[in-house]
């Protein structure tokens, strides 16, 4: 019995509206994931915090959606909730050994599965033997598996070798981090996103005091904009000063 997980997708992402720079590989065999049946039924992305990884898995998802697939997105980071895992306490079969593999139970039917997070699981066993049992079901079900993780598929803080073993069986990507231009691009992409009035100038010096890390860039221009509604202003290099007390 496949148990569904409650969770809020976060907000829709496309793949058009990442910043890909290096990683064109991995955008053009996320562009594949509608090609179901094909010969890469396993497709892990890796790569640093905020490097991106949930932007892709919930494009991969809403890419896969629009072609008209059935499709399932999983984040992994809910299974150690420990509010998520007492509401499910009830639901497992109390003579079951594997209650992970219970809850994960049913999702292989589904022609894409997008499962985010993946690192959340490294060291924990039981957690680790069941997505190691989904990944095989996957594969002979021919449901296209895309994972994302902050770690690499041979990283030793997966404990279990054969999990190890089987991450590494289709493409592996590691996201290669953006250029100063990229991350330009990407918050300018942003800001359009979001109608905001801000100018090339105001975001060079948002970039010049802020860190590199795009989704604390992007709370800061959520909290910016705040600002600008509240004072009735644009968002100009005076206001940036002022909210970041410089």
């Amino acid at each position: 019995m496949q148990i569904p997980l409650p969770l809020a997708l976060p907000s829709p992402q496309t793949l058009d509206s990442f910043i890909f720079e290096d990683n064109l590989l991995l955008k053009e065999a996320l562009l594949q994931i509608n090609m179901v049946g094909n010969d890469h039924s396993l497709l892990m992305i890796h790569g640093a915090t905020h490097s991106g990884k949930t932007h892709l898995a919930t494009a991969a998802y809403q890419h896969a959606i629009s072609h008209n697939i059935s499709a399932y997105y999983l984040d992994l980071s809910l299974l150690l909730a420990p509010e998520v895992l007492t509401m499910y306490q009830s639901s497992f079969d109390t003579h079951s050994e594997t209650p992970f593999n219970e809850m994960l139970a049913g999702y292989e039917a589904h022609q894409v599965l997008v499962v985010d997070n993946l690192h959340v699981i490294a060291g924990y066993p039981a957690l680790e033997i069941a997505i190691f049992d989904l990944i095989n079901r996957c594969i002979e079900s021919h449901c296209v598996m895309v994972l994302t993780s902050e770690l690499g598929p041979t990283h030793h803080n997966f404990s279990l070798p054969d999990l190890r073993s089987r991450l590494t069986w289709g493409q592996v990507y590691h996201i290669q981090p953006l250029s100063d231009e990229g991350l330009s691009r990407a918050v300018q992409s942003y800001v359009q996103a979001k109608g905001l009035s801000m100018q090339m100038n105001a975001i060079s010096y948002l970039l010049k005091f802020s860190t590199r890390e795009f989704s604390a860039i992007k709370h800061l221009i959520d909290e910016l904009d705040k600002v600008s509604l509240s004072h009735q202003q644009a968002i100009t290099i005076p206001l940036i000063k002022k909210v970041l007390h410089i």
